[in-house]
Protein backbone atom coordinates (compact mmCIF):
# COMPACT_ATOMS: atom_id res chain seq x y z
CA UNK A 1 0.00 0.00 0.00
CA UNK A 2 1.42 3.35 -0.98
CA UNK A 3 1.99 6.22 1.43
CA UNK A 4 -0.97 8.27 0.13
CA UNK A 5 -3.27 5.23 0.38
CA UNK A 6 -2.13 4.68 3.98
CA UNK A 7 -2.95 8.29 4.92
CA UNK A 8 -6.41 8.03 3.36
CA UNK A 9 -7.10 4.83 5.27
CA UNK A 10 -6.04 6.40 8.57
CA UNK A 11 -8.31 9.37 7.87
CA UNK A 12 -11.29 7.08 7.36
CA UNK A 13 -10.56 5.34 10.65
CA UNK A 14 -10.37 8.69 12.45
CA UNK A 15 -13.72 9.78 11.02
CA UNK A 16 -15.36 6.46 11.86
CA UNK A 17 -14.08 6.71 15.43
CA UNK A 18 -16.16 9.80 16.16
CA UNK A 19 -19.26 10.44 14.10
CA UNK A 20 -22.88 11.07 14.84
CA UNK A 21 -25.22 8.35 13.54
CA UNK A 22 -28.82 9.24 12.98
CA UNK A 23 -30.09 5.83 14.08
CA UNK A 24 -27.89 5.31 17.15
CA UNK A 25 -27.07 7.35 20.28
CA UNK A 26 -24.29 9.90 19.98
CA UNK A 27 -20.73 8.73 20.70
CA UNK A 28 -19.29 12.26 20.91
CA UNK A 29 -20.24 13.83 24.28
CA UNK A 30 -18.06 16.89 23.76
CA UNK A 31 -19.81 17.73 20.47
CA UNK A 32 -23.37 16.55 21.00
CA UNK A 33 -25.23 18.28 23.87
CA UNK A 34 -28.50 16.74 25.00
CA UNK A 35 -31.78 18.50 25.70
CA UNK A 36 -32.82 22.11 25.11
CA UNK A 37 -31.39 25.07 27.07
CA UNK A 38 -33.24 25.72 30.34
CA UNK A 39 -34.99 29.13 30.38
CA UNK A 40 -35.75 30.87 33.66
CA UNK A 41 -37.43 34.11 34.64
CA UNK A 42 -37.06 35.90 37.96
CA UNK A 43 -37.91 39.28 39.49
CA UNK A 44 -35.83 41.21 42.00
CA UNK A 45 -37.28 43.98 44.13
CA UNK A 46 -35.07 46.93 44.98
CA UNK A 47 -33.34 46.75 48.35
CA UNK A 48 -35.72 48.26 50.88
CA UNK A 49 -34.44 51.69 51.83
CA UNK A 50 -31.69 51.41 49.22
CA UNK A 51 -33.46 53.54 46.61
CA UNK A 52 -33.56 57.30 46.97
CA UNK A 53 -33.17 60.61 45.18
CA UNK A 54 -31.05 63.66 45.91
CA UNK A 55 -31.29 67.26 44.68
CA UNK A 56 -28.58 69.66 43.60
CA UNK A 57 -26.38 67.95 41.01
CA UNK A 58 -26.63 70.46 38.15
CA UNK A 59 -27.65 74.01 38.94
CA UNK A 60 -29.47 76.87 37.29
CA UNK A 61 -28.07 78.25 34.08
CA UNK A 62 -26.41 75.00 33.03
CA UNK A 63 -28.90 74.17 30.29
CA UNK A 64 -28.14 75.05 26.68
CA UNK A 65 -31.82 75.75 26.04
CA UNK A 66 -34.75 77.29 27.86
CA UNK A 67 -38.38 76.26 28.06
CA UNK A 68 -41.29 78.70 28.02
CA UNK A 69 -44.81 77.42 28.72
CA UNK A 70 -48.31 78.68 29.27
CA UNK A 71 -51.28 76.85 30.81
CA UNK A 72 -49.70 73.37 30.90
CA UNK A 73 -50.23 70.86 33.71
CA UNK A 74 -46.46 70.46 33.92
CA UNK A 75 -46.19 74.03 35.20
CA UNK A 76 -45.31 77.52 34.06
CA UNK A 77 -41.81 78.53 32.95
CA UNK A 78 -40.13 81.67 31.66
CA UNK A 79 -36.74 82.37 30.09
CA UNK A 80 -34.63 85.14 31.63
CA UNK A 81 -31.59 86.92 30.16
CA UNK A 82 -29.14 89.48 31.45
CA UNK A 83 -26.87 91.44 29.12
CA UNK A 84 -23.62 93.16 30.15
CA UNK A 85 -23.17 96.92 30.15
CA UNK A 86 -23.30 98.56 26.72
CA UNK A 87 -20.65 101.16 25.99
CA UNK A 88 -21.91 104.72 25.57
CA UNK A 89 -19.33 105.47 22.88
CA UNK A 90 -17.78 103.76 19.87
CA UNK A 91 -14.28 103.58 18.43
CA UNK A 92 -14.56 104.04 14.67
CA UNK A 93 -11.93 102.46 12.44
CA UNK A 94 -9.41 105.11 11.44
CA UNK A 95 -10.24 107.34 14.43
CA UNK A 96 -8.36 107.15 17.72
CA UNK A 97 -11.00 108.86 19.83
CA UNK A 98 -14.23 107.44 21.17
CA UNK A 99 -17.33 108.82 19.50
CA UNK A 100 -20.79 109.19 21.01
CA UNK A 101 -23.66 107.70 19.06
CA UNK A 102 -27.40 107.88 18.58
CA UNK A 103 -29.58 104.78 18.33
CA UNK A 104 -31.54 104.08 15.14
CA UNK A 105 -33.04 100.77 16.27
CA UNK A 106 -32.66 97.82 18.63
CA UNK A 107 -33.11 94.12 17.87
CA UNK A 108 -33.45 91.21 20.29
CA UNK A 109 -32.95 88.00 18.32
CA UNK A 110 -33.50 84.47 19.62
CA UNK A 111 -33.61 80.99 18.13
CA UNK A 112 -36.80 78.93 18.38
CA UNK A 113 -35.71 75.28 18.64
CA UNK A 114 -39.03 73.48 19.07
CA UNK A 115 -42.73 74.27 19.20
CA UNK A 116 -45.98 72.38 18.81
CA UNK A 117 -46.96 73.37 15.28
CA UNK A 118 -50.51 72.15 15.91
CA UNK A 119 -51.01 75.08 18.30
CA UNK A 120 -51.86 78.26 16.41
CA UNK A 121 -51.47 81.93 17.30
CA UNK A 122 -48.14 81.63 19.10
CA UNK A 123 -46.82 84.96 20.34
CA UNK A 124 -43.54 85.48 22.21
CA UNK A 125 -43.59 88.50 24.54
CA UNK A 126 -40.52 90.39 25.76
CA UNK A 127 -40.66 91.98 29.21
CA UNK A 128 -38.26 94.23 31.04
CA UNK A 129 -37.30 92.96 34.50
CA UNK A 130 -35.11 94.49 37.16
CA UNK A 131 -31.64 93.32 38.05
CA UNK A 132 -29.84 91.93 39.91
CA UNK A 133 -30.74 88.58 38.40
CA UNK A 134 -28.49 85.55 38.32
CA UNK A 135 -28.68 81.77 37.99
CA UNK A 136 -30.32 81.55 41.44
CA UNK A 137 -33.24 83.80 40.47
CA UNK A 138 -36.56 82.00 41.01
CA UNK A 139 -39.89 81.90 39.20
CA UNK A 140 -41.61 83.66 42.11
CA UNK A 141 -39.18 86.57 41.81
CA UNK A 142 -39.72 86.99 38.08
CA UNK A 143 -43.42 86.29 37.55
CA UNK A 144 -44.85 89.34 39.41
CA UNK A 145 -42.80 91.60 37.13
CA UNK A 146 -44.39 90.27 33.93
CA UNK A 147 -47.29 92.69 33.60
CA UNK A 148 -48.51 95.18 30.96
CA UNK A 149 -46.34 97.93 32.44
CA UNK A 150 -43.13 95.98 31.76
CA UNK A 151 -44.06 94.71 28.29
CA UNK A 152 -41.55 95.92 25.70
CA UNK A 153 -42.85 94.25 22.53
CA UNK A 154 -43.72 90.87 21.02
CA UNK A 155 -43.26 88.77 17.92
CA UNK A 156 -45.90 86.64 16.21
CA UNK A 157 -44.51 83.26 15.18
CA UNK A 158 -46.03 82.11 11.87
CA UNK A 159 -48.27 79.05 12.25
CA UNK A 160 -46.22 77.29 9.58
CA UNK A 161 -42.91 77.82 11.40
CA UNK A 162 -41.48 74.86 13.30
CA UNK A 163 -38.45 76.84 14.48
CA UNK A 164 -35.77 79.27 13.37
CA UNK A 165 -34.51 82.74 14.23
CA UNK A 166 -37.07 85.25 15.56
CA UNK A 167 -36.51 89.02 15.78
CA UNK A 168 -38.11 91.68 17.94
CA UNK A 169 -37.40 95.07 16.32
CA UNK A 170 -37.68 98.24 18.38
CA UNK A 171 -37.75 101.71 16.82
CA UNK A 172 -38.94 105.19 17.75
CA UNK A 173 -40.38 105.58 21.24
CA UNK A 174 -39.98 101.84 21.97
CA UNK A 175 -36.22 102.33 22.14
CA UNK A 176 -36.78 104.16 25.44
CA UNK A 177 -38.26 101.01 26.93
CA UNK A 178 -34.81 99.42 26.77
CA UNK A 179 -33.05 102.30 28.53
CA UNK A 180 -31.09 101.06 31.54
CA UNK A 181 -31.82 102.85 34.85
CA UNK A 182 -28.76 103.90 36.89
CA UNK A 183 -29.70 101.45 39.63
CA UNK A 184 -29.21 98.49 37.27
CA UNK A 185 -25.45 99.08 36.89
CA UNK A 186 -25.82 99.49 33.15
CA UNK A 187 -27.00 95.91 32.66
CA UNK A 188 -30.22 95.04 30.83
CA UNK A 189 -32.41 92.17 32.06
CA UNK A 190 -35.37 90.78 30.12
CA UNK A 191 -37.74 87.83 30.30
CA UNK A 192 -39.71 85.90 27.66
CA UNK A 193 -43.21 84.54 28.11
CA UNK A 194 -45.70 83.23 25.55
CA UNK A 195 -49.38 83.16 24.73
CA UNK A 196 -51.30 81.01 22.23
CA UNK A 197 -54.77 79.76 21.40
CA UNK A 198 -54.36 76.89 23.87
CA UNK A 199 -51.83 75.61 26.43
CA UNK A 200 -48.44 74.93 24.91
CA UNK A 201 -44.69 75.22 25.34
CA UNK A 202 -41.63 76.13 23.28
CA UNK A 203 -37.87 75.63 23.57
CA UNK A 204 -35.40 78.41 22.77
CA UNK A 205 -31.60 78.38 22.53
CA UNK A 206 -29.73 79.82 25.51
CA UNK A 207 -26.18 78.81 24.63
CA UNK A 208 -25.45 78.35 20.94
CA UNK A 209 -23.29 79.60 18.09
CA UNK A 210 -22.41 83.26 17.69
CA UNK A 211 -21.78 85.43 14.66
CA UNK A 212 -23.92 85.88 11.58
CA UNK A 213 -26.69 83.27 11.55
CA UNK A 214 -25.77 82.13 15.07
CA UNK A 215 -28.32 80.64 17.44
CA UNK A 216 -27.36 82.37 20.69
CA UNK A 217 -29.76 85.10 21.81
CA UNK A 218 -28.26 88.52 20.95
CA UNK A 219 -29.05 92.15 21.70
CA UNK A 220 -28.08 94.35 18.77
CA UNK A 221 -27.87 98.13 18.80
CA UNK A 222 -27.88 99.77 15.39
CA UNK A 223 -26.18 103.13 15.98
CA UNK A 224 -25.10 106.24 14.09
CA UNK A 225 -21.96 108.30 14.77
CA UNK A 226 -21.01 111.66 13.43
CA UNK A 227 -17.84 111.22 11.36
CA UNK A 228 -16.86 112.68 8.01
CA UNK A 229 -16.67 109.30 6.29
CA UNK A 230 -20.32 108.47 5.61
CA UNK A 231 -19.46 104.77 5.10
CA UNK A 232 -18.47 104.60 8.77
CA UNK A 233 -21.43 106.43 10.25
CA UNK A 234 -23.53 103.31 10.74
CA UNK A 235 -22.22 101.05 13.50
CA UNK A 236 -23.40 97.84 15.20
CA UNK A 237 -22.97 96.99 18.87
CA UNK A 238 -23.69 93.33 19.72
CA UNK A 239 -24.16 91.98 23.23
CA UNK A 240 -24.48 88.35 24.28
CA UNK A 241 -26.14 87.43 27.57
CA UNK A 242 -23.94 86.77 30.59
CA UNK A 243 -26.89 85.13 32.37
CA UNK A 244 -29.26 82.88 30.42
CA UNK A 245 -31.63 80.49 32.20
CA UNK A 246 -35.23 79.49 32.57
CA UNK A 247 -37.26 79.60 35.75
CA UNK A 248 -40.17 77.30 36.49
CA UNK A 249 -43.00 76.89 38.97
CA UNK A 250 -42.39 73.12 38.97
CA UNK A 251 -40.19 72.08 41.88
CA UNK A 252 -39.22 68.70 43.41
CA UNK A 253 -41.10 67.73 46.57
CA UNK A 254 -38.10 66.03 48.24
CA UNK A 255 -40.41 63.25 49.47
CA UNK A 256 -38.29 60.34 50.72
CA UNK A 257 -40.99 57.85 49.68
CA UNK A 258 -40.63 58.69 45.99
CA UNK A 259 -37.76 58.78 43.51
CA UNK A 260 -37.88 62.14 41.75
CA UNK A 261 -35.85 63.04 38.68
CA UNK A 262 -35.12 66.34 36.97
CA UNK A 263 -35.96 69.85 38.06
CA UNK A 264 -33.66 72.83 38.51
CA UNK A 265 -31.28 72.26 40.26
CA UNK A 266 -31.48 68.66 39.14
CA UNK A 267 -32.45 65.54 41.08
CA UNK A 268 -31.05 62.06 40.43
CA UNK A 269 -32.33 58.66 41.54
CA UNK A 270 -30.31 55.77 42.98
CA UNK A 271 -31.61 52.19 42.96
CA UNK A 272 -29.87 49.13 44.43
CA UNK A 273 -30.59 45.44 43.93
CA UNK A 274 -29.26 42.33 45.69
CA UNK A 275 -28.43 40.06 42.75
CA UNK A 276 -27.00 36.60 43.60
CA UNK A 277 -23.75 35.38 42.04
CA UNK A 278 -25.52 32.59 40.19
CA UNK A 279 -27.22 35.28 38.09
CA UNK A 280 -24.24 37.55 37.50
CA UNK A 281 -21.65 34.78 37.05
CA UNK A 282 -23.28 31.55 35.83
CA UNK A 283 -26.31 32.04 33.64
CA UNK A 284 -26.71 33.72 30.27
CA UNK A 285 -28.97 36.75 30.71
CA UNK A 286 -31.14 37.20 27.64
CA UNK A 287 -33.50 39.93 28.85
CA UNK A 288 -33.41 42.53 31.64
CA UNK A 289 -36.18 45.07 32.24
CA UNK A 290 -36.28 47.80 34.86
CA UNK A 291 -39.84 48.60 35.95
CA UNK A 292 -40.74 51.87 37.67
CA UNK A 293 -44.22 52.62 39.02
CA UNK A 294 -45.24 56.32 38.91
CA UNK A 295 -46.12 57.87 42.25
CA UNK A 296 -48.13 60.51 40.39
CA UNK A 297 -49.12 61.28 36.82
CA UNK A 298 -46.17 62.55 34.82
CA UNK A 299 -46.68 65.63 32.63
CA UNK A 300 -44.22 66.92 30.06
CA UNK A 301 -44.16 69.60 27.38
CA UNK A 302 -46.04 68.44 24.25
CA UNK A 303 -43.79 67.88 21.20
CA UNK A 304 -40.70 68.37 23.36
CA UNK A 305 -38.99 65.05 24.04
CA UNK A 306 -37.68 64.41 27.55
CA UNK A 307 -35.46 61.39 28.12
CA UNK A 308 -35.05 59.34 31.28
CA UNK A 309 -31.41 58.20 31.29
CA UNK A 310 -30.32 55.05 33.16
CA UNK A 311 -26.65 54.32 33.89
CA UNK A 312 -24.92 51.56 35.85
CA UNK A 313 -23.30 52.49 39.17
CA UNK A 314 -19.49 52.49 39.22
CA UNK A 315 -18.91 53.45 42.86
CA UNK A 316 -21.64 53.49 45.49
CA UNK A 317 -21.20 56.45 47.86
CA UNK A 318 -24.81 57.53 48.29
CA UNK A 319 -25.45 60.97 46.82
CA UNK A 320 -21.83 61.10 45.65
CA UNK A 321 -22.06 57.83 43.71
CA UNK A 322 -20.58 57.88 40.23
CA UNK A 323 -22.03 56.33 37.08
CA UNK A 324 -20.53 54.68 34.03
CA UNK A 325 -20.80 57.55 31.56
CA UNK A 326 -19.85 55.49 28.51
CA UNK A 327 -23.10 53.51 28.34
CA UNK A 328 -26.48 55.07 28.96
CA UNK A 329 -29.95 53.69 28.27
CA UNK A 330 -32.43 56.38 27.26
CA UNK A 331 -36.20 56.07 27.61
CA UNK A 332 -38.26 58.80 25.98
CA UNK A 333 -41.01 59.98 28.29
CA UNK A 334 -44.45 60.64 26.75
CA UNK A 335 -46.31 63.92 27.09
CA UNK A 336 -48.13 62.44 30.08
CA UNK A 337 -48.42 59.01 31.69
CA UNK A 338 -49.42 57.21 34.87
CA UNK A 339 -48.50 53.75 33.55
CA UNK A 340 -45.54 51.62 34.63
CA UNK A 341 -42.35 52.68 32.86
CA UNK A 342 -40.44 49.66 31.49
CA UNK A 343 -36.84 50.14 30.33
CA UNK A 344 -34.67 47.55 28.58
CA UNK A 345 -31.42 47.52 30.62
CA UNK A 346 -29.84 44.35 29.22
CA UNK A 347 -26.70 46.20 28.12
CA UNK A 348 -26.23 47.61 31.61
CA UNK A 349 -26.86 44.33 33.43
CA UNK A 350 -24.31 42.73 31.13
CA UNK A 351 -21.66 44.96 32.71
CA UNK A 352 -22.19 43.15 36.03
CA UNK A 353 -20.80 39.93 34.57
CA UNK A 354 -17.13 39.02 34.50
CA UNK A 355 -15.98 41.79 36.83
CA UNK A 356 -13.02 40.82 39.01
CA UNK A 357 -14.31 42.75 42.00
CA UNK A 358 -17.83 43.22 40.76
CA UNK A 359 -19.69 46.44 40.06
CA UNK A 360 -22.42 47.54 42.48
CA UNK A 361 -25.67 46.01 41.25
CA UNK A 362 -27.57 49.24 40.97
CA UNK A 363 -28.56 52.07 38.66
CA UNK A 364 -28.34 55.86 38.63
CA UNK A 365 -31.27 57.66 36.99
CA UNK A 366 -31.45 61.23 35.68
CA UNK A 367 -33.37 63.30 33.18
CA UNK A 368 -31.60 64.27 29.96
CA UNK A 369 -30.67 66.96 29.19
CA UNK A 370 -30.17 67.62 32.88
CA UNK A 371 -31.78 70.94 33.93
CA UNK A 372 -33.07 71.12 30.35
CA UNK A 373 -36.42 69.38 30.88
CA UNK A 374 -39.51 70.61 32.65
CA UNK A 375 -41.34 67.47 33.74
CA UNK A 376 -40.32 65.88 37.06
CA UNK A 377 -41.24 62.18 37.05
CA UNK A 378 -41.74 60.62 40.48
CA UNK A 379 -41.62 56.84 41.03
CA UNK A 380 -42.61 54.79 44.05
CA UNK A 381 -39.79 53.84 46.37
CA UNK A 382 -39.25 50.50 48.13
CA UNK A 383 -40.05 52.36 51.36
CA UNK A 384 -43.74 52.24 50.45
CA UNK A 385 -43.73 48.44 50.79
CA UNK A 386 -45.30 47.72 47.38
CA UNK A 387 -44.78 48.77 43.77
CA UNK A 388 -41.17 49.78 44.31
CA UNK A 389 -38.56 49.43 41.54
CA UNK A 390 -38.29 45.92 40.07
CA UNK A 391 -35.76 44.23 37.84
CA UNK A 392 -37.11 41.39 35.69
CA UNK A 393 -34.44 39.04 34.34
CA UNK A 394 -34.87 36.23 31.83
CA UNK A 395 -31.91 33.85 31.61
CA UNK A 396 -30.84 30.55 30.09
CA UNK A 397 -28.79 27.74 31.67
CA UNK A 398 -26.17 25.90 29.63
CA UNK A 399 -27.60 22.78 27.96
CA UNK A 400 -26.54 19.35 29.30
CA UNK A 401 -24.06 17.02 27.60
CA UNK A 402 -23.77 13.26 27.27
CA UNK A 403 -21.28 11.63 29.60
CA UNK A 404 -18.85 9.12 28.19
Amino acid sequence: MGFKSLLAALGLVAVAACQEKLTTPSKCPELCPIGAPSIGDTTFDAIVGGDSSFVGFVGHGASASGIITTGLSVGESRTILRFPRRSDSITVVGNDTLKPYTIDSLVVQFNLEKRDSLVKGLVVLLHRIRVPIDTLTTFDQVEPQLNPATLIDSVIVPDSAHGGLQRILLTGDKIKLMAVPPGDSGRLAVAFRIRATRPTGIRVTLVGTTGVGGTTTVYNTYARVQVADTSKQRQLLTLYPDVAAFVTSQQPTTNRDVIELGGVPSSRGFIRFAIPKRITDTVNIVRATLELTPARTYYGVPRDSSTLAVRVTLFDFGAKSSANATISIGHQMPDSTSSIVSIDVLRLVGLWKGQAKGLPTGFILAMSPETGTLGIPAFKSSRLGTDGPRLRITYSLPSGKETP
